[in-house]
């Protein structure tokens, strides 16, 4: 039962399941033993799973599938144990009532929901969402969201579900998520309903009450925008997002469309519509790159969008946020459409790209390398990493070239917030999550992702100067530490020390992918690059 022990950093709700579960255990072993206060014992673990219940931010019953069987056989079990002579129906009752206890545990430790980010910053998070033209389809809106340092207000009305918008209909909207996480995983949609109990830090906030809502405190706001990976959505790093809120950012994202995962499309299930976002197996290396080329341009154009509308300030007003210097970060499929974005807008000044797979970027743009100071954290093993390696090397060997890492011991799901769904060693036997541990990740790319913003973008102004929110951490690091800003952010972000041994030069990862046989296949970048390369690669 230790799998299921209290935790810090965890819901109230989700650590009164595991109370709850746990004491549905010792109630079936008490009536195995023959103690003498069953009953009681029975009837404070019925109480439990109760009250689980009715703090949830959903009673639907299908939702609380991981402890339904074991709370029903606690209610059951609390009746016949107080009116029961029989020992032999005593006994038999608590085998049973053991056995799914025990199975509960189990399933709320590989399945845990989602705790909450840890933020440490002096600023409540706000977010908000809303629908904006899409520049290059008639008729097509483009969803998008925001997380803003928040006001202490009375009109918010209560914390967003995890992965949704917030409001009245995210409950309807995480119902549409969760089935298509299942279409894609290939796995029944009932395994993903808990999903739904998972509560953020960020406070739903009308669009109409966003600009009277935000902490202007000392001037206009940075802003930053996100760029999701193939098959995600905009809320897939909402960690990062809310760190930045809570340290004084805008943060702006979008979905993406048609590559998506609510837009293939628009969330339908049936095999007809759940068209995969893939080149024909056919295509030569030129046509496959030009249909994703194609993509990285849509997402660029769509990244503007959402940006201009709160830049152009048809969200928080005029003056709310600085207008001609943002910051950009994307995983994936949206680390190539940054590296775009920020090649085509001047605006752009600082970039952080998560294991991107630059393949799909204009080769011009991979020619000339980055336009703003740019970041490159990259996974340790991907499974296209041999075909991926020359553009990013291509793309690094650049001057003023983007400063490029490595996470020791990631895979490319590492980087985004796949690797919080269940138990790390569920995820880490399929190669689908390295070795090394998600939460140490997440420290990693959320403290040096701070760091770039704040060095390029400067400080948000409130942060050296108001005190830490409530019941967080002091932000300010020991004065014993290097004060330059990546050192700054990563003691802000609580990452662990061991970042230093964990972080790589890609120039020093090569090496060590080198040495194991893992060599860069260059077969299709020089057909891609060819009118850019004086000579091919080897």
């Amino acid at each position: 039962m230790l799998g299921v022990g209290v935790s810090r950093g965890t819901s109230l709700v989700e650590n009164s399941r595991r109370v709850a579960v746990a004491l549905s255990f010792a109630s079936g072993v008490a009536g195995l033993v023959g103690w003498g206060h069953l009953g009681g014992i029975t009837g404070v673990a019925c109480g439990t799973h109760i009250a689980a219940w009715l703090l949830s931010p959903t009673r639907a019953l299908r939702f609380h599938w991981r402890t339904l069987p074991v709370g029903a056989w606690s209610v059951l079990c609390c009746g016949v144990y107080y009116q029961s002579t029989s020992r032999s129906a005593v006994i038999g009752l608590s085998v049973l009532h053991t056995v799914l206890s025990a199975i509960a545990a189990g399933v709320l430790w590989l399945l845990p929901v989602p705790p909450p980010a840890e933020l440490v910053g002096p600023h409540p998070v706000g977010t908000t969402s809303w629908n904006t033209a899409d520049p290059t389809v008639v008729g097509r809106v483009i969803p998008c969201q925001a997380w803003y340092p928040l006001r202490p207000i009375a009109a918010a009305e209560g914390h967003a579900v995890l992965w949704t918008s917030g409001g009245a209909d995210q409950l309807e909207e995480a119902c549409l998520l969760y089935p298509v996480l299942a279409k894609m995983a290939r796995l029944p949609a009932w395994l993903f309903a808990h999903l739904v109990l998972g509560v953020t830090n960020s406070v739903y906030i009308p669009e109409a009450k966003a600009a009277t809502s935000i902490a202007l405190t000392g001037g206009p706001r940075r802003v930053v925008v996100y760029s999701h990976g193939k098959f995600a959505w905009r809320q897939m790093d909402h960690r990062a997002c809310e760190v930045l809120a809570n340290l004084g950012f805008v943060v702006v994202a979008v979905d993406h469309a048609p590559d998506g995962a609510l837009s293939r499309p628009h969330g339908r299930l049936d095999d007809a519509q759940y068209a995969e976002f893939t080149a024909p197996d056919d295509a030569s290396p030129e046509d496959d790159h030009r249909f994703y080329e194609a993509g990285v341009r849509r997402r660029a154009h769509e990244l503007a969008a959402g940006l201009d509308h709160v830049l152009q300030g048809k969200l928080f007003g005029e003056g709310a946020v600085h207008v001609d210097e943002v910051g950009a970060w994307g995983h994936s499929y949206g680390g190539a459409a940054v590296a775009s974005f920020s090649s085509q807008d001047a605006r752009v000044r600082a970039a952080v790209l998560l294991d991107p797979w630059l393949y799909p970027m204009p080769p011009a743009q991979v020619d000339r390398g980055p336009a703003a100071s740019t970041l490159i954290l990259s996974a340790h093993r991907w499974e296209w990493g041999p075909w991926q390696i020359p553009f990013r090397d291509h793309f690094c060997r650049k001057q003023p070239g983007p400063r490029s890492f490595v996470v020791r011991g990631t895979s490319h799901q590492n980087f985004c917030e796949t690797a919080t769904l269940c138990r790390h060693r569920l995820l880490h036997q399929p190669n689908i999550c390295g070795p090394t541990d998600p939460s140490e990740v997440s420290s990693i790319v959320c403290g040096l992702l701070v760091g770039h913003m704040i060095e390029h973008l400067g400080e948000p102004h409130g942060l050296s100067d108001d005190g830490p929110a409530e019941g967080t951490s002091p932000k300010t690091p020991p004065s014993s530490q290097p004060q330059d800003p990546v050192t700054i952010a990563l003691t802000r972000a609580k990452a662990d020390e061991c970042w230093r041994e964990t972080v790589l030069s890609h120039v020093t990862a090569a090496t060590e992918m080198a040495s194991q046989g893992h060599r860069p296949k260059y077969e299709t970048f020089n057909r891609v690059m060819a009118p850019y390369l004086g000579k091919n690669s080897s």
